[in-house]
């Protein structure tokens, strides 16, 4: 389970990352990107109702999403905010889908470390 200071939970952070952040996208996910000033990186999640309407599969996918964050954490640079959406309506997703998106955009980004 992801700790407190790993996620970005205000409404005025992730404003920050909207304005200020760069981005990449593929067919499942958007991910977008700023510097922060802490000594760890971030992640929030943003699931739209347009993706599916059954609340159960947007909490599937954004726990999956922070699951596959806390898996390599240890590998994504220090430093930054991440704000990953989803794009692709009613699919399902698995997993492993999910992980190689999530990781070809940080390497797309330069901040996955391996």
């Amino acid at each position: 389970m992801l700790k407190k200071q790993n996620l970005i939970r205000k409404q005025k952070e992730f404003e920050q990352v909207f304005e200020k952040g760069k981005y990449v996208r593929d067919k499942e996910l958007v991910l977008k990107v700023c510097k922060n000033n802490l000594e760890s990186s971030r992640i929030g999640v943003v699931v739209s109702s347009k993706v599916s309407k059954r609340a159960v599969f947007r909490n599937k996918l954004r726990r999956q999403l922070k699951a596959v964050f806390l898996k390599e954490q240890k590998n994504i640079v220090l430093g930054y905010d991440l704000v990953v959406i989803s794009l692709n309506k009613n699919k399902d997703y698995t997993y492993q889908e999910i992980e190689s998106s999530f990781l070809k955009l940080l390497k797309k980004l330069k901040l996955y470390v391996n």
